[in-house]
């Protein structure tokens, strides 16, 4: 799981969405499998141990540090309150575009090589929509 990527390859930010919707569960499935590139994981820390928890797929991932090229890492962002998994909660909307604007920034800096949303891996996934979005690209296997 976090076997060294080439410190040449930028990771992939991906923002796990919606922190009572499926995308925690997403991002968990995901740092059990990575994919060839580096992938860092945009969430709070505790939302992803949790879901990571209750799936039965216990999870220590290393924060996120530029340069070191962990295959996946998380970069903490606190949520604004606790989540819990089929219940949204408006107060949690600023989070989830706390990440997206992080990810967004990543990308400006040169730090991260692309963003994806899980919005990006569901088209990508589940549909195989050709009309995908491009930045789902580099994370299918």
């Amino acid at each position: 799981m976090t076997a060294a990527a080439s410190p040449a390859v930028k990771p992939v930010a991906l923002s796990c969405g919606e922190p009572a919707g499926i995308g925690p569960d997403l991002c968990v499935q995901l740092a059990h499998a990575p994919p060839p590139c580096p992938v860092v994981i945009l969430a709070d820390r505790r939302l992803i141990a949790e879901r990571a928890e209750r799936l039965g797929r216990p999870l220590d991932l290393p924060a996120f540090a530029p340069g070191e090229g962990a295959r996946a890492s998380l970069l903490h962002l606190p949520i604004g309150r606790r989540a819990e998994a089929g219940r949204l909660d408006t107060g949690n909307a600023a989070y989830v575009l706390d990440t997206l604007r992080r990810a967004a920034d990543g990308c400006r800096s040169g730090e991260f090589s692309l963003a994806a949303s899980l919005i990006d891996l569901s088209f990508a996934i589940l549909e195989r929509a050709p009309a995908a979005p491009a930045s789902a690209v580099p994370l299918l296997p």
